[in-house]
Formats: C-alpha cells, sequence, structure tokens
C-alpha cells in the first residue's frame, strides 16, 4: 500500500503590537500548521518576544511598514521552502485559527490556488457602515467566484504554492488584499471562498475605517492604472486634449465673428485642454517604464 506523504501546511501572520492576542492565535493555529511564521512590523510591544518563545520564526521590521510589506516578506520567504499552503491570519484574534482546515482543505485537494475565508453575515462588532465601506470595496475590486462578489478584505486565506510563487506583491498598505486578488484573477489562478466566522471587538478590527477605505479605494485605481496606462489615462486625456482644441477654436471663431472675448469658455476649455495634455503626458511615461522594466526582467 503506498502511503501519501503528510503536507506541509505553513502559517503566516502580519503582527503590529498585539501581544495581548498573539499567543492565543499562535498555540491555536499550530495544531493545524506545521510551521508558523510572524511578520513583527515594527512592534513596540513584545509581540516579537512572545512569537519565538512559542517556537514561531519572527521576520522583523524597525519600523511598521504596513501589511502589504509584511505579507511580501511571507511570500518571499515561502517561495524558496517546501510546502503545499500557505495560510495568513490576522493577529489580533478576529479570525478563528481552528478554521484554518476549512481553508486548507480546497487548497491541498487542487480546488483552488487561493481560499478566501468570508465573512457571510455582519461579525459582531463590525459597524453597519463599515459593513457598507466593505461592500463597496468589494464591487470595486470586481473579483467574483459563482458570480458572487468575493470578501476582498478578509485576510484570512489559504493558498496553494503556484499561488505564493506567481503573485507580486507592491503594494504597501491595507490595499494589498485587493491589489492580491486582482493579480490573481489576470494570471488565471482559481479563487474560491468558504463561510468563517469573525469577531471583531476591544482587541481585533481596531484599525481605522476611513483610512481601511481610503487606502484600498488608491490601490484599486493604481492597478490597473499601472497595468493599462495608455487605455486608463491616454485615451481619457486624449479625448479631453480633443475636446480642449476644438473648444478654443469656438472661442476663436466666437471671437472674430463678434470681436468678444468669452472668458468663462476660456478658461473652462483652458482647464481642459491642461487637463489632457497632462494626463496624455503621464500616461505615455507610464507605459514607458512600464515596458522599461519588462524588459528588464
Amino acid at each position: 500500500m503506498i502511503t501519501r506523504p503528510k503536507a506541509k501546511v505553513v502559517a503566516c501572520i502580519p503582527a503590529y503590537n498585539e501581544e495581548k492576542t498573539i499567543a492565543k492565535v499562535l498555540v491555536r493555529a499550530s495544531r493545524h500548521v506545521d510551521a508558523l511564521v510572524v511578520v513583527d512590523d515594527g512592534s513596540e510591544d513584545d509581540t516579537g518576544a512572545i512569537a519565538e518563545k512559542l517556537g514561531a520564526l519572527v521576520i522583523r521590521h524597525d519600523t511598521n511598514l504596513g501589511k502589504g510589506i509584511a505579507l511580501k516578506d511571507c511570500f518571499d520567504w515561502a517561495k524558496g521552502k517546501d510546502f503545499d499552503a500557505l495560510v495568513t491570519l490576522d493577529a489580533d484574534g478576529q479570525h478563528d485559527p481552528d478554521e484554518i482546515p476549512n481553508l486548507i482543505g480546497p487548497v491541498l485537494a487542487g480546488e483552488a490556488d487561493i481560499l478566501i475565508g468570508y465573512r457571510s453575515s455582519r461579525p459582531q462588532g463590525m459597524t453597519r457602515q463599515r459593513r457598507a465601506a466593505q461592500k463597496t470595496l468589494d464591487a470595486l475590486t470586481g473579483v467574483r467566484e459563482d458570480g458572487a462578489l468575493v470578501d476582498s478584505q478578509s485576510g484570512f486565506r489559504a493558498y496553494s504554492r503556484r499561488a505564493v510563487t506567481s503573485i507580486e506583491v507592491s503594494e504597501w498598505g491595507l490595499g494589498v488584499e485587493s491589489e492580491i486578488l486582482m493579480n490573481a484573477k489576470k494570471t488565471g489562478l482559481k479563487i474560491h471562498q468558504v463561510p468563517v466566522h469573525m469577531q471583531y471587538g476591544a482587541e481585533g478590527g481596531h484599525r481605522n475605517p476611513l483610512i481601511h477605505f481610503t487606502d484600498v479605494f488608491s490601490t484599486i485605481l493604481k492597478v490597473p492604472l499601472v497595468r493599462r496606462p495608455l487605455r486608463v489615462m491616454g485615451i481619457p486625456g486624449l479625448i479631453l486634449l480633443v475636446a480642449g482644441v476644438f473648444g478654443w477654436l469656438d472661442v476663436l471663431a466666437t471671437y472674430n465673428a463678434a470681436q468678444g472675448f468669452a472668458l468663462g469658455h476660456a478658461l473652462v476649455y483652458s482647464v481642459i485642454l491642461l487637463t489632457g495634455i497632462l494626463m496624455t503626458i503621464v500616461a505615455m511615461l507610464l507605459f514607458a517604464v512600464r515596458m522599461a522594466i519588462q524588459q528588464a526582467r
């Protein structure tokens, strides 16, 4: 009888000033994984020391760099290691580590490259405003599974080796979750989700919702702009440029016919023209930089 070797599962946990909850998260996660990696993102408390005492590999940042860099460090570390699935979860206790098997199962079976633990209902402690903001970001991220929008802001995820090695993380902040999904969609990775329980309280979910929203929103705008600058900014810029030129031609024609200068119209068309010129120049510069980077690889 041939027996399959036991799958190797790694848990990667970004952490910033989570000394109150990190021990509980690590102890419970250790029941379901083979290795624990904690990225201590410039904590000013004993987060890193507690993680080390509990046997976790700790990657330290001298200063707080953001969740995006912490996840990038997780992926970069894992790319050189032997594993079958990588799980990410938050250190603040909002995720239940005992649900890790539900996430890694489909990944180990080859059914998904990214398995998202999604909030099927409003978690305890989550305000209606925050829930509405989350749904808005899900719609803007635009990644679907079986026609339904995925929970784009959930950090409780499992990744296959293929996903970890193919995903490139460039975002520093909270927009990293959306960036990963949009890049995964582009590269054809299989994305699924399963319902999980999450809880926000005094220790969990402490990020400023407005900062979170603006951070993610800027990422959602930036990713397509960097990927397709001529289409996203160049074409609209060219349209504005042409509109500004024709507007000024109309102003000059009116001046010649009536000997009167339409100052208001001239100002409006000047703004349109200058905006179009600026957008077109930026689009061409971004395209040139993108081509240079691709050729250098």
